[in-house]
């Protein structure tokens, strides 16, 4: 629904109804002044446009349909096949914009402002497994998890365990016959319930239709199949992980390294067994390129604060154009100035959760069908509570992350699954093409309307595509301009 605040002659009318209270808004009204604002981060999406006197807002940017168009801005098409992120204003629609959290629009006599607050987090010394614990204990136990095996889905667990409730563990399976399923223990006392969950049709480009205001991509349709098919069999509300881990990571180079760096030498890839003769080299990679991708992120942000990840896992789309790679380095360029300024003016657990709200897109599609602790006000302030050298350490030479959540773990559950959040949809985009690519291979050589816009040589891809390895490899990417070529064609 589109709600309207408009200044009529000096009086502050509303038109569309009722805010939710739910949604995460700050409101103030009076007779001739009116502001809306986002404290905090939520899992819904809140997009506005303003125009002279007069405020509009929505939860759903379809709202804004009929005014306007959707935005096919060269850069940020080809930034949506890398999987980079978008603005943390942006919106698919020219004029219209996603609220901010920290941003505050007021309409009074002098027209309408845009102005950005810092959204106040007073750290506490509750461990974090504590404040969760109370958070889940405010449910009263009338929940279900969302339990992949992983990190944040059993420290999860435990805390509800702590809570004294004993929630069904629902787990999405994906299953493939003729592939062993791995173990998949509970924690004491908890019951797992497997959920099938088939992605294959998910990932048919054939459900495209072009009518879509914004170019659908496969990882969010397929998070948004798992969230709805969860809710949907649970039957009441769920409780998902999303956010925990990207709260409490860290960087190697933000972590107690011993006096000198001499904790590098144990520690993988920094040790001298041919691989860096010695200390000083070793602090001198840390400091130029870190452990990994993020800390050269990091290195542009807060300390233990970065941008939404990337999703092209570091291989770029192939034969883009001179004209392809300018637009596409002015979308990045554009958005990670944004990002870096937005971020810096936030608390560091509100600024990773905002960031990593992006990468989860799913959570904003559930509604109050899901419950995210990670958005919690007690939460935030207990990961606050924690230096960044506190969220990570170097154990029997290894980097070790999320060190709360492990040593929460460490008496009560075993091990956990290491692989990213995003390896079973990585998984299913490589399956999928690795049977639809002759098919894909072909429709992309009948045309392409990237080509025809003279961003992309389609040749390159096609060579990928006759290699069953290279489109494994790049599945991700790969499906994703399948996707957006097939919405381009039908629009």
């Amino acid at each position: 629904m589109l709600r309207q605040i408009e200044l009529d002659d000096g009086k502050i009318v509303h038109r569309g109804g009722e805010i939710d209270p739910g949604s995460g808004l700050a409101v103030r009204s009076t007779g001739s002044e009116f502001e809306i604002g986002r404290p905090e981060p939520t899992s819904r999406e809140i997009f506005y446009r303003i125009g002279a006197g007069r405020i509009e807002f929505s939860e759903d940017v379809e709202a804004f349909r009929a005014r306007s168009d959707a935005d096919l801005d060269h850069g940020r098409l080809l930034a949506l096949v890398e999987g980079l992120p978008e603005p943390p204003d942006g919106s698919p629609m020219a004029g219209v914009y996603r609220l901010m959290v920290g941003s505050y629009l007021t309409l009074g006599v002098d027209g309408v402002s845009v102005k950005q607050r810092g959204s106040d987090v007073v750290p506490t010394r509750k461990p974090l497994h504590k404040a969760v614990t109370a958070f889940l204990a405010g449910l009263g136990g009338d929940y279900g998890l969302a339990f992949s095996g992983g990190l944040s889905s059993t420290f999860l667990a435990t805390c509800a365990r702590a809570a004294g409730h004993a929630p069904v563990l629902f787990h999405a399976d994906l299953h493939r016959d003729g592939v062993p399923r791995p173990p998949l223990p509970a924690p004491a006392g908890l019951r797992i319930e497997h959920v099938p969950c088939a992605l294959s049709e998910v990932l048919d480009q054939d459900t495209i239709t072009g009518e879509e205001l914004v170019p659908p991509t496969p990882e969010l349709a397929m998070r948004r199949h798992l969230v709805d098919r969860l809710t949907d069999f649970a039957q009441r509300p769920l409780v998902l992980g999303s956010l925990l881990e990207s709260l409490v990571t860290t960087t190697l180079s933000e972590v107690e390294v011993g006096r000198g760096g001499r904790h590098l030498l144990a520690c993988e890839p920094f040790h001298t067994t041919g691989v860096l003769p010695d200390v000083s080299a070793a602090l001198a990679a840390l400091k130029t390129r870190g452990a990994n991708a993020a800390a050269a992120r990091a290195a542009e942000a807060q300390p233990g604060l970065t941008a939404p990840a990337t999703g092209h896992g570091g291989h770029g789309l192939p034969g883009l154009t001179e004209e392809g790679r300018e637009a596409l380095k002015s979308a990045q360029l554009a958005t990670g100035a944004l990002w870096r300024a937005h971020l810096d003016d936030l608390p560091a657990p509100v600024g990773r959760a905002q960031a990593r709200l992006w990468e989860n897109g799913a959570l904003a599609v559930a509604g109050d069908r899901t419950i995210v602790p990670g958005l919690d006000a007690g939460v935030l302030a207990s990961v606050a509570g924690y230096e960044p050298r506190r969220l990570g350490h170097i154990r029997d030479g290894l980097f070790v992350n999320q060190v709360p959540m492990r040593e929460a773990l460490a008496k009560d559950a075993g091990p956990v699954r290491e692989s990213s959040s995003a390896f079973a949809l990585r998984a299913a985009a490589a399956q999928h093409l690795h049977r639809e690519r002759k098919k894909v291979a072909i429709e992309l050589s009948n045309g392409s309307v990237l080509a025809d816009l003279g961003l992309l040589d389609i040749r390159p891809v096609l060579r990928i595509l006759d290699d069953a390895v290279l489109t494994a490899d790049r599945a991700p990417m790969l499906l994703r301009l399948t996707w957006l070529e097939r919405w381009l064609r039908k629009r």
